[in-house]
């Protein structure tokens, strides 16, 4: 065994000192020669480990494995080859300007295995580099190794991060018209100077699967995603404000989608474009946030404020949307910290009789209240309501109380305003708060049909009654037929 691994490694140097000749210490580019470690001389063509001067080639049918951290300038890994990470260790690559980073090719597999991180460090001020194929990365970091900006475009059509996509001083990463599944994504920053970290996603379609941090490992953090005519599907938090310095996100013709199994929070001065929550979701939007165009909420927003003082709070009234507008009135109590909850475009009552946003108020302060509501809708939720009828109902735990007083100094005189579009009615004196549903017509029944069948059943004490008879009649035909003479 040990004579064959010297003849093998005599045969690499051989080969090794035909494609570069005399006088040269390392070959570049390190072709595999077989399949093997990264780290073993006889597994690479240059009869040495890859270091950051070497253009890396996996050919086919070779599997290299990468076990403690490695460098090469730029990775191939061609149709059939295939390069794994075997634990949690880091690729380094250093391109040069213009070169590919990093290359899949159609038929080549770069395997993770849920661990291992590929970093790009552009090698000097204001170079490019780029990722091509449709890689899927663990972890992936892109940085610069001296002064001035550098630059990674991303050139094939899907890329995907599972776990962390992170961007270091003065790194901007470019991504157009693409497919994007990212884990999460960090910003860092350990210079006390101010620099940038750029992310820019152009026309493409983009999931994120955690909160999108902005942290420092230093004093301060700077960063911009900019989300230009794409849509974003967040499925954790927002939160783009963690650490210290110029952060800002833009939306530019954008859709983000929330779309996450539980509570997502939108933290910190966000300008939406566009923004669709999905059926499922439940999302607590700051009250400092904008939505530009629309929102269009098929699962649950909430948001919290203090309703102290006089004058309109308004809540979620992002994106014309209308939200909710609370006024404590001149006489009532403040309702202090308040949450309000709309579940939009779902059924709110079993009996489905109500329209179809469902309204749940919660204050601190739930006595001595009398207070104005206004509470809005799209004609879409009306489930067959009328607005020109419409009526707001309290729900006490048990019952829907009788209609709300309509504020007649609101819309057509009746407390309704009922253009096409955004409609709304405002009440007065309200005196408690819990959820709210909205009717026009007769009031919603307590009893829904879903209940009927419930609460109509046949108690025990009936079906005994009719056993009873139907027994009675039972024995009274068998006495009569045994009285009877037979022929």
């Amino acid at each position: 065994m040990r004579v064959k691994r010297i003849v093998g490694w005599l045969i690499v140097a051989v080969l090794g000192f035909l494609f570069v000749g005399p006088g040269t210490a390392v070959a570049s580019p390190c072709t595999s020669f077989q399949t093997g470690n990264w780290n073993d001389v006889t597994t690479w063509s240059c009869a040495a480990v890859p270091t950051d001067g070497n253009d890396v080639i996996i050919q086919s049918p070779h599997i290299v494995t990468i076990t403690a951290n490695s460098d090469a300038k730029t990775v191939t890994i061609e149709d059939g080859g295939t390069l794994q990470f075997d634990s949690n260790v880091t690729l380094f690559l250093r391109p040069a300007n213009g070169d590919t980073a990093f290359n899949l090719v159609d038929g080549g597999d770069f395997v993770t295995n849920n661990t291992g991180t590929v970093r790009i460090n552009v090698a000097s001020a204001s170079s490019q580099a780029s990722i091509e194929g449709n890689p899927s990365f663990h972890n992936l970091t892109l940085a610069r190794l001296s002064s001035g900006r550098g630059v990674v475009d991303f050139m094939g059509n899907s890329l995907t991060v599972s776990n962390q996509l992170q961007i270091n001083t003065t790194t901007t990463f470019n991504v157009e018209d693409k497919i994007v599944n990212i884990g999460s994504i960090v910003f860092t920053n350990t210079s006390l100077t101010t620099t940038e970290q750029r992310l820019n996603f152009t026309d493409s379609a983009v999931t994120i699967g955690s909160a999108l941090p902005f942290v420092s490992s230093g004093s301060t953090t700077f960063g911009t995603i900019d989300f230009t005519n794409a849509t974003v599907a967040v499925l954790g938090d927002l939160t783009p404000r963690q650490g210290v310095g110029a952060n800002a996100w833009t939306f530019t013709g954008s859709t983000v989608v929330f779309a996450g199994s539980s509570l997502q929070t939108v933290d910190g001065t966000l300008n939406f474009a566009n923004v669709i929550v999905n059926n499922g979701a439940t999302v607590e939007i700051a009250s400092n946030t904008v939505i530009a165009n629309s929102l269009t909420n098929n699962g649950r927003i909430q948001q919290t404020q203090d309703v102290t003082g006089p004058g309109d709070f308004a809540f979620l009234g992002l994106g014309s949307y209308g939200g909710v507008i609370l006024n404590r009135g001149t006489t009532g109590s403040d309702l202090g910290e308040t949450t309000v909850i709309i579940r939009g475009n779902q059924i709110c009552n079993v009996g489905d009789e109500l329209i179809n946003r469902c309204f749940d108020i919660s204050p601190t302060n739930n006595s001595g209240l009398e207070a104005t509501v206004t509470f809005f809708w799209s004609q879409g939720e009306l489930n067959g309501n009328q607005c020109d009828a419409m009526n707001a109902y309290r729900w006490n735990g048990a019952a829907w109380d009788l209609p709300l007083t309509l504020d007649g100094s609101y819309g057509d005189s009746q407390g309704r305003n009922c253009p096409q579009g955004l409609q709304s009615l405002r009440v007065r004196e309200v005196t408690e708060f819990s959820p709210f549903g909205l009717k026009s017509g007769t009031s919603p029944t307590a009893v829904t049909l879903a209940n009927i069948g419930v609460n109509t059943a046949v108690s025990p004490f009936i079906l005994l009654i009719l056993l009873l008879l139907i027994t009675g009649t039972a024995l009274s035909v068998t006495a009569v037929r045994r009285q009877t003479p037979t022929t």
